[in-house]
């Protein structure tokens, strides 16, 4: 993941987020990635859309395994 990101030219958000999901090899945490982009986009990109607390609790639990988790994998990837 670190290494293929830093060797290829990403020149917009999209392109960073296919390398990313393309180099995670754990599937749990590419549906949590991809549903958490998804929501991205919408709130930056739909007009007048609006989530509800009961839809964002489980987003702030899935994000912050997500973190713990990519943080673990980049650990294991950096050159000791």
């Amino acid at each position: 993941m670190v290494i293929r990101l830093q060797n290829t030219p990403a020149f917009v958000h999209f392109s960073i987020y296919i390398l990313f999901v393309m180099d995670l090899y754990r599937k749990d945490l590419a549906r949590v990635y991809n549903d958490l982009f998804e929501r991205r986009q919408e709130g930056d990109y739909v007009d007048f859309v609006f989530f509800k607390e009961k839809q964002i609790q489980p987003w702030l639990l899935e994000g912050k395994r997500f973190v713990q988790e990519i943080t673990i994998l980049i650990n294991q990837r950096l050159p000791k």
